[in-house]
C-alpha cells in the first residue's frame, strides 16, 4: 500500500476538470429525464378520439373515479386525435376496454374515464376510435340544429316578431329606463371582470377540492345517515332528554328568579364563615378532641346493642376496697388493692391556706 499523499485538486488541469464535471452533470440530468419518461410502475397506452375536447397533458386518467394515470401527449393523427397516457401496472386494460373524455368541473376541466374490459390483450396498446367517446361532437350538433331548424315555419316567426313589435309600440317610458339599468349592470360586470375571473377560478379550485374529496364526502353522508337512523331508533330517549333539559332550565329559572331567598342564603353563609373564623381555636380544639370521644363511643357500643362501661370498683369507695383487700390477705384471697397508702397531694400548696381559719 502506497503512503504517497494524494494530488491536490488545484494541481489538476482546470479545463479537463470542468469538462469532466459538465459531462457527469449532463449524464445525471439525462438519466433523471429518462427515468421520468419511462414512468416506472406504469404502462403506456393510447386512445383515438374524434376530437381533443380541450384535453391537455397532465390531465387525470381515472377508473371508477380513482386516479390511475396521467395524460402524456395529445396529437392530431389524420381525421382524429391520438391521446397518449399511462396507467398503473395494477390496472389490466383488456381488448374490449373503452375510454371517454369527460368534464370534471363546471369550468371545463377534462379527464379520461377508462373502463377496462375484455379477457385478451389490447392490440398495440391502442383503444380504437369505435371504443372512445367525447363530451360533444360539433359536427353532429350542427347537423341536429340544421334538421331542427328545417322544420321551423319562418313565416310564422316573422308574424310573431311583427306582433311583438306592434305590442312594444305602446310600452311606457319605463322600458328605456330598464334598458339603461341593464346597460349599467353590463358596465359594472365589465369593470369587475378581473374580480369575476378570480371568483370563477376560486370556484374551479373549490370544485376540484370537492372532486378530490368526494370519497370523504360520501363517507360523511353515510355517517350522517347512520346518525339519523340512530336518533330515529332512540326517539323516546331523545324526547326524555329534551324534557329533562326543559325541566332543568325551568328549575334554574325559578331558582334565579327567587333573588331574596338567594341573598338571604348568601348572607347566612357569610355570617357562618365569620363565626367560624372568630372561633377558630375552639373549632380546632373540638376537631382534636372529637376523635378520642368517637373512639370511646365506638369501643363502648361496638360489641352489640348495649353500651359497655368498665367500672373497676363498681359503686364502692376506695377505702372500702382497701379494707376488703386487707381481709382478703387475711383469708388468703386475691387482693384488689395491694397498697392502700394515701395518695400524694397532686397540687401541693394549692389552694393557699386561709389565715382566718388557722388556729390562734
Amino acid at each position: 500500500m502506497s503512503l504517497r499523499p494524494k494530488r491536490p485538486i488545484e494541481n489538476y488541469n482546470p479545463i479537463r476538470l470542468g469538462t469532466g464535471t459538465v459531462a457527469v452533470m449532463a449524464v445525471v440530468i439525462m438519466a433523471l429525464v429518462g427515468i421520468g419518461k419511462l414512468s416506472p410502475g406504469h404502462t403506456g397506452y393510447q386512445a383515438e378520439f374524434a376530437q381533443a375536447a380541450q384535453l391537455s397533458p397532465g390531465d387525470q386518467v381515472t377508473v371508477a373515479g380513482i386516479e390511475v394515470g396521467v395524460v402524456k401527449d395529445v396529437a392530431l393523427s389524420g381525421n382524429h386525435v391520438t391521446v397518449k397516457f399511462n396507467v398503473g401496472n395494477g390496472v389490466r386494460v383488456g381488448d374490449a376496454s373503452r375510454a371517454a373524455i369527460k368534464l370534471t368541473t363546471l369550468l371545463g376541466r377534462r379527464y379520461i374515464e377508462l373502463s377496462p374490459a375484455g379477457e385478451g390483450e389490447l392490440p398495440s396498446h391502442t383503444i380504437r376510435l369505435a371504443n372512445t367517446s367525447v363530451p360533444y361532437n360539433l359536427q353532429e350538433t350542427l347537423a341536429d340544429a340544421t334538421s331542427t331548424f328545417e322544420a321551423v315555419d319562418a313565416d310564422r316567426i316573422a308574424e310573431s316578431m311583427s306582433e311583438m313589435s306592434n305590442g312594444l309600440m305602446g310600452v311606457p317610458e319605463a322600458l328605456p329606463e330598464a334598458l339603461q339599468n341593464v346597460r349599467s349592470l353590463a358596465a359594472v360586470i365589465a369593470a369587475r371582470r378581473d374580480q369575476m375571473g378570480s371568483l370563477l377560478r376560486n370556484v374551479d379550485t373549490v370544485t376540484g377540492v370537492i372532486r378530490d374529496q368526494k370519497a370523504d364526502l360520501g363517507a360523511l353522508v353515510l355517517q350522517g345517515g347512520d346518525l339519523l337512523q340512530t336518533i330515529t331508533a332512540r326517539q323516546a330517549a331523545v324526547h326524555r332528554l329534551l324534557e329533562g333539559t326543559t325541566t332543568l332550565v325551568d328549575t334554574l329559572k325559578l331558582v334565579l328568579d327567587d333573588e331574596p331567598a338567594i341573598n338571604e342564603l348568601l348572607a347566612n353563609m357569610q355570617q357562618f364563615a365569620q363565626m367560624a373564623a372568630t372561633h377558630d381555636a375552639l373549632i380546632r380544639n373540638t376537631f382534636q378532641v372529637m376523635p378520642v370521644t368517637f373512639r370511646n363511643l365506638a369501643n363502648a357500643s361496638g360489641s352489640g346493642t348495649a353500651l359497655d362501661i368498665n367500672l373497676p370498683a363498681g359503686m364502692l369507695v376506695d377505702s372500702w376496697m382497701c379494707a376488703l383487700s386487707g381481709r382478703g390477705k387475711q383469708f388468703g384471697l386475691a387482693q384488689y388493692f395491694t397498697d392502700c397508702k394515701p395518695a400524694a397531694d397532686p397540687f401541693p400548696g394549692w389552694p393557699p391556706p386561709d389565715p382566718a381559719r388557722l388556729p390562734g
